[in-house]
C-alpha cells in the first residue's frame, strides 16, 4: 500500500519513559494534560526520530495577556518551555480530547502569531508555519491582521474546538509546552498489522473515543517508515465489522478518517469472533512478512475459553498477538490470554485518559519482533 508520498511525515505518540514526577506534579495549579512524541519518519533508513513534549494547562483563575503567558511558561517550566505550538493534525486531535476534561467553553493562548513582516501566521516558539488547513473558527483568521494578533485555542464544547485570532492584550488561560531531550530512534521493517477494537457496551463511549485515537496513532507509528507496510482495522461487539481490509488501497488520511469515525456498536464482547475474522484477513491476503495482531479490549469477553482457542489458532498461523487494556479495570487474565501468555505483549494503563502512554512501547514491540 503506497501510504507515504514524501520523506518526512509527522506522527504523534507518547514516550513511555516519562519522568513521573513531572507528569504528576502540580506547579502553581497547572495540570499536566498529556505528553506527545513528535516523530520524523525517514524512509531511506526506516527510522523514526523523536522529539518529546509535556503539556500543562493553566488553572481557570489564571488568565493573562499573551506576553505574560509566554514568560510564565519559561519561568515555571524552564528555558525549553513555551506556549504550545500545534504543528500537526495528530497533535490537534489529541489536544481536543484532552481538553474536554479541563474546562469546556475555555480559551487558551498558543504561541501562534501573525508575522507582519512576512505576512504569515507562524508559531513563535520555533518560527515554523501553521499546518495545512488550520481549524479556524468562523470569521477567523482576522481579515486584516497586524503584528499584535495571536492565535487562541477555543474549546467550545465536547465536540467543537477551533482556532481564533485576537489581539495579544486580552486575558486568557494558556497551555505550556515543555520540550524534552531527544531520544534514540527506532527502526521498523515492513510488516502487516491488524488492529482489532472492542466496541462493546462495557467499554464506554469516552474510552472508545480514546481507543480510536490510540489506534489511529498506532497506524501512523508502525507504517510511517515503510510504504509497503499494510494495516487492517476491525471493530466488534457481538458481531464483527471489517472497517479496513488488510489489502486496502486507502491513503493515510482516509485510513485515519475511517478509524476516528468508526461507530460505537455496544452489545456484548465476542472477542473470539474478532480474532477469527482477523485470521481470515491474514489468510486472504498472505505475505512473507511479520503478521501482527493488536487487540484493544477491556478483556471481558463472553467466553474466555473460545478466546484462548482463537489465539491458539493465531499462533499456529505464525501471527504475533498483543493485548491493550482500554479501561482501568481491564481483565488482566484475559489480556494475558490474548498475548499468548507473554506478559511483555500486554499493555495497560490505570487511566484510560493516559492510554497514549502505551503507544511507544507497543510500536517498538511490533517493530522489534519483525
Amino acid at each position: 500500500m503506497g501510504i507515504i508520498k514524501f520523506v518526512l511525515w509527522q506522527i504523534v505518540f507518547v514516550n513511555v519513559a516519562l519522568s513521573q514526577h513531572l507528569a504528576e506534579k502540580s506547579i502553581d495549579g497547572f495540570t499536566h494534560i498529556g505528553s506527545f512524541r513528535s516523530a520524523r519518519a525517514t524512509r531511506e533508513n526506516r527510522e523514526l526520530q523523536f522529539d518529546d513534549s509535556d503539556y500543562y494547562v493553566s488553572p481557570g483563575t489564571n488568565t493573562v495577556a499573551w506576553a505574560t503567558a509566554q514568560q510564565s511558561c519559561r519561568i515555571l517550566f524552564g528555558n525549553n518551555s513555551t506556549l504550545v505550538s500545534v504543528e500537526s493534525v495528530d497533535e490537534w486531535d489529541f489536544l481536543k480530547i484532552k481538553l474536554e476534561s479541563f474546562g469546556i467553553g475555555a480559551t487558551y493562548w498558543t504561541s501562534g502569531m501573525y508575522d507582519a513582516g512576512s505576512r504569515i501566521w507562524r508559531w513563535s516558539s520555533n518560527d515554523s508555519p501553521l499546518m495545512t488547513n488550520p481549524p479556524w473558527d468562523n470569521g477567523h483568521p482576522a481579515a486584516f491582521p497586524t503584528g499584535i494578533h495571536r492565535i487562541l485555542l477555543s474549546h467550545t464544547n465536547r465536540y467543537t474546538a477551533s482556532w481564533r485570532t485576537i489581539q495579544n492584550s486580552q486575558p486568557h488561560r494558556y497551555i505550556c509546552e515543555m520540550n524534552r531531550p531527544p531520544v534514540d530512534p527506532i527502526t521498523c521493517n515492513e510488516n502487516d498489522l491488524l488492529i482489532v477494537l472492542d466496541s462493546s457496551a462495557s467499554i464506554g463511549s469516552h474510552n472508545y473515543k480514546q481507543a480510536k485515537l490510540f489506534a489511529s496513532n498506532l497506524f501512523r507509528n508502525v507504517t510511517a517508515v515503510n510504504e509497503n507496510s499494510r494495516i487492517g482495522f476491525l471493530i466488534y461487539s457481538d458481531a464483527v465489522s471489517v472497517m479496513i481490509n488488510l489489502n486496502n488501497t486507502l491513503s493515510a488520511e482516509e485510513i485515519i478518517e475511517v478509524i476516528i469515525s468508526a461507530p460505537y456498536l455496544k452489545g456484548e464482547t465476542a472477542t473470539h469472533l474478532a480474532i477469527d475474522e482477523a485470521l481470515r484477513q491474514f489468510d486472504l491476503h498472505p505475505r512473507n512478512v511479520s503478521q501482527n495482531l493488536v487487540i484493544l479490549t477491556d478483556g471481558e469477553s463472553i467466553d474466555s475459553t473460545l478466546t484462548a482457542e482463537a489465539i491458539e489458532a493465531a499462533i499456529d498461523m505464525g501471527v504475533r498477538s498483543m493485548a491493550v487494556g482500554i479501561s482501568p479495570s481491564a481483565n488482566q487474565e484475559e489480556l494475558l490470554i490474548i498475548a499468548n501468555g507473554n506478559s511483555e505483549h500486554v499493555f495497560h494503563s490505570d487511566k484510560c485518559d493516559e492510554l497514549e502512554s502505551l503507544l511507544s512501547p507497543l510500536a517498538q514491540t511490533i517493530c522489534l519482533i519483525n
